[in-house]
């Protein structure tokens, strides 16, 4: 996995990979770009009532969420950011798969990934006007949330363009003060639309091009495959 995404270019635009090997929350909490346990390291602290296994880890709708402790204001590039998660549960609801929103002025501050919520998809990046939404059927499968310039908005599923946006964003990165959550929102420091989708590996870094979006989808499909829990 490492050899891959450093032989493509990828593994400098990460600034934190969450592998979920290992089966416990003890081995399911590393960064693997950046492997000690420390909130500066991004490593996960798991709140609620996790499922972990060898396949991923798994919400409850309800309590369950995990803290990045990545806040954009200081880690993020103004129109240089991604988001990813890849999801083994076909699921529909009132669910976030990852993110954080905060109030601020004269926009709202938020960067988020809802693959299936109510049978639509939306991905927010730095203001709720600069939205991303359509129809969607099903929540299986990596799907990515990027942001290249001010006015490249991408969604990717399993390293296809879903969706893109050219509308101008409000890069108010300095905004992003709170923390990026997995499998819920960070609304405003707390957990909200917490989603029961077990997740098999998530990054957060720079901007993707379509090139690097396919090249991470093969490398992260093939180990998942590899861990027999591909989908």
């Amino acid at each position: 996995l490492v050899r891959s995404l450093k032989r493509v270019g990828l593994w400098s635009k990460m600034k934190a990979i969450y592998p979920f090997i290992g089966g416990t929350a003890t081995t399911h909490k590393w960064n693997l770009k950046d492997p000690r346990d420390t909130n500066a390291a991004f490593r996960l602290t798991f709140f609620g009532g996790w499922t972990h296994s060898n396949t991923g880890a798994k919400g409850n709708a309800s309590t369950s969420y995990a803290n990045t402790y990545f806040l954009g204001s200081t880690s993020f590039t103004n129109n240089n950011t991604h988001i990813s998660y890849y999801s083994r549960t076909n699921s529909n609801g009132n669910f976030i798969d990852m993110g954080m929103f905060r109030p601020t002025s004269p926009n709202n501050t938020a960067y988020d990934i809802h693959i299936r919520l109510f049978d639509r998809y939306y991905y927010d990046a730095y203001s709720t006007n600069n939205r991303i939404s359509g129809v969607s059927t099903e929540s299986l499968g990596f799907y990515f949330n990027v942001r290249t310039d001010a006015t490249t908005h991408k969604v990717y599923k399993n390293g296809s363009v879903l969706a893109t946006s050219s509308a101008t964003s409000v890069t108010n990165t300095s905004n992003m003060t709170i923390a990026i959550y997995l499998n819920a929102l960070n609304d405003n420091g707390s957990q909200n639309y917490v989603t029961d989708r077990e997740c098999a590996f998530a990054t957060i870094g720079d901007g993707l091009t379509d090139t690097d979006a396919t090249n991470l989808y093969n490398i992260v499909d093939l180990y998942q495959k590899r861990l027999g829990r591909a989908v």
